[in-house]
């Protein structure tokens, strides 16, 4: 059984300036009119769209749907997953992803840069790590570098956590600021880092080169970690649609959705037959967002549609922030369906 699982995290999350235009592009008032207007119809996506299945992700998000996919509803949830890899066990101790993320005064509030999810360098996460670990040495807190979009900070056991920053862009992110019982003291956590972060000779260097400096360390997606996890392995995403008999794969890049995959359970789940193609691709990369879709709609949608048609795939299922969008063999004969814009389908 071959799924291609396609997961565009922050597709319908993204802000005003991520489109090029005034308003969301939710095509459900003037001002989403107006964006949609600018948006260019996607022959390909709207095929398969007009035909598909639509279903409410849970509550968790994506990351809890592709949790419960890969190990059943029974598995401890959130960034348990994601948090311990290589990292030193110790006992009460609690980790969080730690984005770096730029910050901006807009009129009336702070906002998320609408490209304000910033990946940094392995030497200059490793910096950021290394001087952490000067600056806090008499907190519980610690740094840790990640090579990924994300570093990991630890310290105490607390009931705590934010939203995930993706979800945030061009937005005021106070919505998803850290919410619990002990919400004060991550949140005095995350303010003493922008403190430190200010003038910081490694945004001093970012703004020499014209890049965005690093106002922030996002904390999020934090729960009670486990012993016994996999290392990660490095996974590049891919231009070109995945191979469908070099299934199962993980093409992209997301902490979380790594260390599902390389989790013994997501293991036995593959030996029993399912073999899924899952893609991640964000929309807030470097090349944005109409390069994005101009590419997915060329390679990757005729692709799924022809493997569907053949039966090489049994299920496509397109997971946006909101929703899932399942078709397969059979939902080719929806014929009767009338096209709309993705836009509005999504």
């Amino acid at each position: 059984m071959r799924e291609l699982v396609v997961i565009l995290p922050d597709f319908l999350a993204i802000s005003s300036d991520a489109w090029g235009t005034g308003a969301r592009a939710t095509g459900t008032d003037a001002a989403g009119a107006g964006v949609a207007a600018a948006l260019p119809r996607l022959t390909q996506l709207e095929a398969l769209l007009c035909r598909a299945t639509h279903a409410p992700l849970p509550e968790g998000g994506w990351r809890e749907w592709l949790r419960e996919r890969l190990h059943g509803p029974a598995m401890t949830p959130a960034a348990t997953v994601a948090a311990a890899w290589g990292l030193p066990q110790e006992p009460a101790r609690q980790y969080w992803l730690a984005t770096p993320v730029h910050l901006f005064a807009g009129l009336d509030s702070v906002r998320l840069h609408p490209q304000g999810l910033l990946r940094l360098t392995p030497s200059e996460q490793r910096q950021l790590a290394e001087q952490f670990a000067r600056v806090f040495d008499d907190s519980p807190w610690r740094l840790h570098a990640r090579d990924r979009r994300e570093l990991v900070l630890a310290g105490p056991a607390l009931a705590a956590s934010g939203a995930d920053p993706a979800l945030l862009l061009g937005a005021d992110p106070s919505a998803g600021l850290p919410r619990g019982v002990d919400a004060p003291a991550l949140k005095r956590l995350a303010a003493e880092i922008e403190l430190w972060l200010h003038e910081h000779p490694l945004n001093l260097e970012r703004q020499r080169r014209s890049q965005l400096p690093v106002t922030a360390l996002w904390l999020w997606g934090g729960t009670p970690t486990r012993p016994g996890h996999d290392a990660t392995v490095h996974v590049p995403i891919e231009d070109k649609p995945p191979d469908l008999s070099a299934l199962p794969r993980l093409l992209g890049e997301d902490t979380y959705a790594q260390a599902l995959w390389r989790l013994p359970a997501a293991r036995t789940w593959q030996r029993h037959g399912r073999r899924d193609a899952v893609v991640l691709r964000w929309v807030c990369d470097a090349r944005g967002l109409q390069p994005l879709l101009a590419h997915l709609e060329a390679r990757w949608w005729p692709a799924a549609r022809a493997a569907l048609s053949r039966r090489r795939l049994s299920a496509l299922r397109i997971v946006t922030a909101e929703r899932v969008h399942s078709l397969s063999f059979w939902s080719q004969a929806r014929r009767w369906r009338r096209t709309k814009p993705w836009w509005q389908l999504l």
